[in-house]
C-alpha cells in the first residue's frame, strides 16, 4: 500500500487466441505478381457473398447479400442505453433488451446512443486512432498482438488456417477494468496524447 493506495492485481482472463497472419496494409502495399501471393488473397474471398445492386437481384438461396450504397433498407441497429438502464418503465427497459439482443444475434455489431462518453472524448480517440492507423507499419508493429493473444495491432479471432478472413487491421485494447490494461501495447507517444 502506497499513499493510502491498494495495488489489486487483476485476476488472470483469457481472451481466446489467434493464429498469425498476413498484414493488410503490408499485402495491399506488395505488387501481386504470382500464385503465391495469389493463394494469400484468396484467404480474403468470400465466396458466400453476392454483391448485389438494384439493377440485377440473381443470387443463390445460399448467398449473402452484401450492403450497397443503393440499397437503403439495410440500418445499423441503434441501442439506447438511458433507455436500456435508466428509463423508470420496465417495459421501455424490456424492449430496448430485445433490441440489443437482437443486434447481436443477427448483426454481431451495432451503435449505442444515449451512452454518457462526451462528445469530446469520442473525437479525441477518433483522432488518436487516425494518427495511430497513419504510422508507418514498422511504427504500428511496436503494438502487435502477442503469440495467441487478440490484444495489439493486427487481425484478431482467427482461428484456423483455412478460416477466411477480414480484409482490415484491427487495433483491439483492454480498457476496463484499468487493472487489465496492457499499457506496454498503448502508445506513449505518437500520438502523445494516447494514453
Amino acid at each position: 500500500m502506497e499513499d493510502g493506495v491498494v495495488a489489486v492485481k487483476a485476476p488472470p482472463r483469457n481472451l481466446g487466441g489467434s493464429l498469425p497472419v498476413p498484414n493488410v496494409q503490408d499485402l495491399a502495399a506488395r505488387i501481386i505478381d504470382d500464385d503465391d501471393q495469389l493463394a494469400v488473397l484468396d484467404r480474403y474471398l468470400r465466396p458466400d457473398v453476392v454483391v448485389s445492386s438494384s439493377s440485377s437481384s440473381s443470387s443463390s438461396s445460399s448467398s449473402v447479400d452484401a450492403i450497397t450504397d443503393d440499397d437503403s433498407s439495410w440500418s445499423v441497429p441503434v441501442v439506447d442505453l438511458g433507455r436500456l438502464l435508466l428509463d423508470p418503465d420496465e417495459l421501455v427497459r424490456k424492449e430496448e433488451a430485445g433490441k440489443l439482443r437482437s443486434a447481436c444475434e443477427d448483426w454481431g455489431f451495432f451503435q449505442v446512443v444515449n451512452h454518457g462518453v462526451p462528445a469530446k472524448v469520442m473525437d479525441d480517440m477518433k483522432h488518436d486512432l487516425n494518427r495511430f492507423f497513419q504510422l508507418p507499419l514498422q511504427e504500428k508493429l511496436a503494438f502487435a498482438q502477442e503469440p495467441g493473444g487478440v490484444e495489439g495491432y493486427g487481425q484478431a479471432f482467427v482461428v484456423s488456417e483455412e478460416q477466411t478472413l477480414d480484409y482490415s487491421d484491427m487495433y483491439f485494447l483492454s480498457t476496463q477494468p484499468p487493472e487489465y490494461r496492457n499499457l506496454k501495447l498503448w502508445p506513449s507517444s505518437n500520438p502523445s496524447t494516447f494514453r
